[in-house]
């Protein structure tokens, strides 16, 4: 989950604000997170284990609440400036392989995002 933040972090500090580049990782963070808790919700769904699938409201309820404690995470005491210090030095083939797993893990994000709103296109 660090990794994950450090990575979007470093995207947004070369972004046109670099200034709030916590702020701006921290929504792209919160929205693939909120993201796979539908995506796992849905998945829950179609194979029979629940019977639940989240209006609108509920969603961004969920989406809400997932900002919330994870902005407490990586901004109460500057936790995130910790992280950016922890991953500052890895290596060029570190940094190479983390920059694939991260766009991985986003564009994924956004994939099962789209495979539900085939599947349930009410949810949308």
């Amino acid at each position: 989950m660090d990794y994950i933040f450090y990575k979007l972090y470093r995207v947004s500090q070369r972004s046109s604000i670099p200034e709030i580049a916590g702020l701006l990782a921290e929504l792209i963070f919160t929205i693939c997170l909120s993201f796979n808790v539908l995506s796992f919700i849905v998945l829950l769904n179609k194979m029979s284990i629940i019977e639940y699938y989240p209006s609108k409201s509920s969603f961004i309820l969920i989406s809400v609440g997932i900002f919330i404690i994870t902005s407490m995470l990586f901004f109460i005491n500057s936790r995130y400036k910790h992280i950016v210090e922890k991953y500052k030095i890895e290596s060029d083939m570190a940094r190479s392989i983390g920059n694939l797993f991260v766009g991985v893990y986003v564009v994924l994000s956004f994939a099962f995002l789209l495979v539900i709103a085939f599947y349930r296109p009410e949810i949308f």
